[in-house]
């Protein structure tokens, strides 16, 4: 489990969510925290623009895996080699899309997360990434303190100009449905 990935000399460990504000235009944002044996590495937040939590969600999957990759590329330089990649989420819609190129509303942040996935495992037949679901709001402090990034950022972050494909169809869609039903 968990505790056994935080003793792990040879792995990162990622931990990210994503959060939106309905009240708030549908303004969303993410947040990332990247670990190596309970340090530290990298914390980030941001802005993700109008979008639906699933898209924050992957945003801030997409984000864990590449500043996770950074830094096992890093630590590989000064003789630290990593061969695992743990990525935690609290979403498991998310998880399971993160490396399918179909057609979904997040596809290109799928396809891209594939390319830095596969060229970082193409480089060691030990490589592995791992994708784990963990329940939100049950303690787990790691997941907690992400979750609170993402909170955060709705405060400390710009917003993002960006409209999703997905929220732009839910807010077409609601729109018209409020129209059709007020019509006498």
């Amino acid at each position: 489990g968990l505790e056994a990935v935080k003793r792990d000399d040879r792995a990162i460990y990622t931990f990210s969510d994503g959060s939106v504000r309905p009240e708030n235009d549908h303004h969303s944002t993410a947040a990332v925290r990247v670990f190596r044996k309970g340090e530290l590495l990298c914390r980030r937040a941001f802005a993700t623009g109008q979008a639906t939590s699933y898209d924050a969600e992957i945003a801030a999957l997409t984000t864990a895996l590449h500043h996770a990759i950074q830094h096992a590329t890093a630590l590989a330089v000064i003789d630290i080699p990593i061969h695992h990649i743990h990525l935690y989420a609290d979403n498991s819609s998310a998880l399971t899309s993160l490396f399918h190129t179909s057609l979904h509303p997040s596809q290109m942040k799928s396809v891209l997360a594939c390319q830095r996935a596969r060229a970082w495992l193409s480089q060691s037949p030990q490589r592995r990434i791992h994708l784990h679901w963990v329940p939100g709001h049950t303690g787990i402090v790691e997941n907690e303190l992400v979750d609170a990034d993402a909170t955060e950022a709705h405060t400390n972050c710009p917003r993002s100009a960006h409209i999703s494909a997905a929220y732009a169809r839910q807010f077409v869609t609601t729109r018209l449905i409020n129209e059709w039903q007020q019509i006498p």
